[in-house]
């Protein structure tokens, strides 16, 4: 950021070549004060007047002195006077009946966004002159929905089209009690959306601003990205104290609204012209990096700690003969680039920390290499719908690359009804997601093949080792002899990139580099908090985009200069622009459990999910945020071992204060059920199932297949412990009625699994009858097994589990027989 001292800020001469190109190209967002309606006519043939002139208007018919302050105005007639004769002058002051040239230029321009202060819709009114239709919205709106529409208007003090009795001191900006309200810019659902537009905008353009609008403090952030690409266009007197106050935040264009009206008439169709076959916006296009660089063991070690890699490093190692060990050379690149030439889409599917993105970001190289023309999602924008329709009527060949799709299944659904005859889709998502969402890509109509990338192959496993070798990260395991290492992967860690390297990066030498680290980090609370929501959103593979993590941290500090340029912090994340680059799920993942106490986590999840579900309808990434930290999968891994069950216990019982509606939910007590059960609190689990059903039978059409399969769980642990017979007989058998119910999937048959301890354990003190019912349920349970097999239902990630599931039934089947016949 430059020096603030406006000595050092002359008054720039600007190249509006450079301004006008970038708003040609469609992603420019414009912000208007009320200088900018200054002169359109009203109803009653008078001029839009200024704020001091509407508080003297406002004065002039409550019969008072309003000492041109309109806050002062509008709340003192508002006391003694019905609020229908201020809306009843509002309206005739500010509906237009004329809109000068001007205004017209600036509104057709192709904006990418527009935010207004001002309550009239001179905007709007001017761009229908130039057959443009602009979308009214204000604070009262959802974004989520509303931010697709192409040409949109966001009124941020309100506007005359929502303008009532009720919204007048609320969302309409006017009177002190309105600017108090909680709907405030700064507090609203808006206020995410705006910091966004600011990111991923070419330029951001103010015409006819005033402090009096809007503090500008409150939009612009201590961010050089934002200073390098701010216009504000003045009058051409602009004066001293304007400037001052201005020109820290950007540059200014003293020409006035009308010359720069002018300039956009007699420039931009030209630029507009010549921006025809300028691609996608918020899509980028891969471009290979023909670079050579040797690749440091620095960087080796950056990316196996940090997952810090750069898409030159990347380039460099698939293509250079004589490369430093970095990458494992996927085998399934093979079968990925096969199955895209036949013509199909394809998914790309790994657990947490095996190498998904990595695969996907090598997958994207080789394509561009090959010479296909490949566009990579990267973030959540409206814009990528508009973004879609252009590469559809791409006539090469192109692919569409979607990490963490199931972020984006509104864009595939979009896709997917273009229907491009050239563009190939390429999907990732860890393997448990998209098993879940594959049945939404399935009744789209998308056809897909799918590569399971979660274990090593022989050749993959000695890469590995070699990467490992050659920066020493073996640690007390650098005895290990070559065997050795390849057991240490293919055995104790199952062929896993994320186990043998959790493993390794759980060594003490690894551990106390990062508490080294953290310890000088965390002395500031702010970065702590940035820190720690940089890392719950890499772990939840979320944008790591600046207004998220300022979003989810309750802080600015993603933006400060001093974050920005300190030294730990860097030596942990890689920033460039607006986003985080750094992003190892599994770093993140260790960073939350080893270096954050528990009590930390929940208290801060906590301070999460309330902004969360406060302001939960004004984007995706914040509704799927907050539905993943209801999930207790999610949040039981966050916290480390040292009062885990307490922790989660406390979690649970505040995440119901904050968010009450969820003590209606049937589900929220089943994830209440499942933590408690995990630490075999069987008598309160037992209640919060009896809770989930009570509150399930209450929903017409709500299927209790999850709290049938935990019961069951429940059942099962009790008769694991029971030392009645007849009692853990009933237990067993109550289990295996309700699993008999459930559909044949990974969760009936993880509950199946339980019945090989059954056996051995209550088994030999059953009856005759129980013990031959108890056969016929293994035996069933094998039946299904082979049903789902069979049936195709058995995911390639649950393969392994559910056959040996089926091989422990068909041991106990085999030993019982054996028994009888002996």
């Amino acid at each position: 950021m430059k020096n603030l001292d406006p000595s050092n800020f002359p008054i720039q001469k600007i190249d509006h070549s450079e301004l006008l190109a970038k708003i040609a190209t469609g992603n420019a967002v414009l912000f208007v004060g009320s200088g900018f309606s200054s002169g359109a006519i009203s109803l009653d043939g008078s001029e839009f007047p200024t704020a001091a002139l509407l508080a003297e208007s406002i004065g002039k018919l409550g019969s008072f002195d309003s000492c041109k302050d309109l806050r002062y105005a509008s709340e003192r007639f508002l006391r003694a006077n019905d609020s229908q004769t201020l809306i009843d002058h509002l309206e005739s002051t500010f509906t237009v009946r004329k809109v000068l040239p001007h205004q017209v230029s600036i509104s057709g321009a192709p904006w990418r966004r527009i935010y207004t202060t001002n309550y009239d819709l001179c905007i709007e009114r001017a761009a229908e002159e130039t057959g443009k239709l602009i979308k009214v919205a204000d604070l009262a709106d959802s974004p989520n929905e509303i931010l697709k529409s192409k040409n949109l208007c966001v009124h941020l003090n309100g506007s005359l089209k929502s303008l009532t009795k009720d919204t007048l001191n609320s969302t309409f900006k006017l009177s002190h009690s309105s600017y108090l309200s909680t709907d405030s810019f700064t507090s609203s659902k808006w206020n995410y959306s705006f910091r966004r537009d600011l990111e991923m905008c070419s330029a951001l353009v103010f015409v006819g601003y005033s402090l009096y609008d809007i503090e500008i403090e409150k939009i612009l952030y201590e961010n050089k990205d934002f200073f390098d690409k701010t216009y504000f266009v003045t009058r051409p007197e602009v004066n001293e104290i304007s400037r001052f106050k201005i020109e820290p935040f950007g540059s200014i264009l003293a020409i006035g609204a009308e010359a720069f009206g002018v300039l956009l008439d007699e420039r931009l169709p030209a630029l507009i012209s010549d921006q025809v076959d300028l691609g996608p916006l918020s899509i980028p296009k891969y471009e290979h990096t023909q670079s050579d660089a040797t690749v440091r063991d620095s960087e080796v070690d950056r990316f196996l700690m940090y997952g810090d890699i750069q898409d030159r490093v990347i380039d460099s190692a698939l293509t250079a003969s004589d490369r430093t060990p970095i990458l494992v050379r996927r085998t399934a690149l093979n079968e990925a680039k096969n199955l895209l030439r036949d013509n199909g889409n394809l998914v790309v599917a790994g657990e947490m920390g095996n190498g998904k993105t990595i695969f996907l970001r090598s997958l994207t190289a080789e394509l561009s290499l090959d010479g296909g023309a490949v566009y990579v999602v990267e973030q959540s924008s409206s814009y990528n719908f508009h973004d879609l329709e252009k590469i559809a009527k791409i006539t090469g060949i192109a692919y569409l690359v979607i990490d963490s799709y199931e972020q984006h299944i509104d864009l595939i659904r979009h896709f997917y009804n273009l229907n491009p005859a050239n563009v190939k889709l390429i999907l990732a998502a860890r393997t448990t997601i998209h098993e879940r969402n594959r049945p939404k890509l399935v009744e789209m109509g998308v056809g897909f093949h799918e590569v399971y990338i979660d274990e090593l192959d022989g050749g993959e496993v000695s890469d590995f080792i070699s990467i490992i070798d050659n920066v020493g990260f073996w640690g007390e395991k650098a005895y290990l002899s070559e065997k050795g290492k390849e057991s240490f992967v293919a055995d104790s860690n199952r062929r896993q990139i994320s186990l043998s390297l959790l493993t390794l990066l759980q060594a003490p030498q690894m551990t106390s580099r990062i508490a080294a680290l953290t310890k000088r980090l965390f002395t500031d609370e702010h970065i702590k908090s940035t820190v720690f929501s940089i890392s719950l959103l890499g772990f939840l593979d979320m944008p790591l985009n600046s207004s998220l993590i300022s979003e989810v941290a309750g802080t600015d500090a993603i933006f400060s200069v001093e974050l920005r340029d300190n030294p730990d912090f860097l030596q942990v994340f890689r920033i460039e622009g607006t986003n985080v680059k750094a992003k190892s799920s599994l770093f993140a993942l260790t960073l939350i459990k080893d270096h954050f106490a528990a009590a930390y986590t929940v208290d801060k999840l906590i301070a999460i999910v309330t902004v969360l579900n406060e302001t939960r309808g004004d984007s995706f990434e914040k509704a799927h945020l907050l539905k993943s930290l209801l999930r207790f999968s999610v949040v039981e891994r966050l916290l480390s071992e040292t009062l885990r069950k307490n922790n989660l216990v406390k979690y649970y019982e505040q995440l119901k204060r904050v968010l009450g509606w969820l003590k209606n939910d049937p589900h929220f007590w089943l994830q209440y059920a499942m933590a408690l059960l995990t630490y075999d609190d069987y008598t309160k689990a037992q209640v919060l199932l009896d809770q989930a059903y009570a509150l399930a039978s209450k929903r017409d059409g709500y299927h209790t297949v999850q709290i049938d399969t935990q019961q069951s769980r429940l059942f099962i642990k009790l008769c694991l412990v029971n030392t009645n017979p007849a009692e853990a007989f009933k237990l067993f058998n109550d289990a295996n009625l309700l699993l008999k119910k459930v559909p044949n999937d990974i969760h009936k048959f993880r509950q199946v699994e339980k019945y090989k301890d059954v056996y051995e354990t209550n088994y030999r003190h059953f009856g005759p009858g129980q013990k031959v019912a108890f056969e016929q349920a293994c035996k069933a349970a094998i039946a299904d097994i082979d049903i789902a097999i069979n049936a195709g239902s058995i995911t390639y990630s649950n393969d392994r589990t559910v056959q040996n599931v089926r091989s422990n039934l068909i041991t106990v089947v085999d030993l019982i027989s054996a028994a009888r016949s002996g």
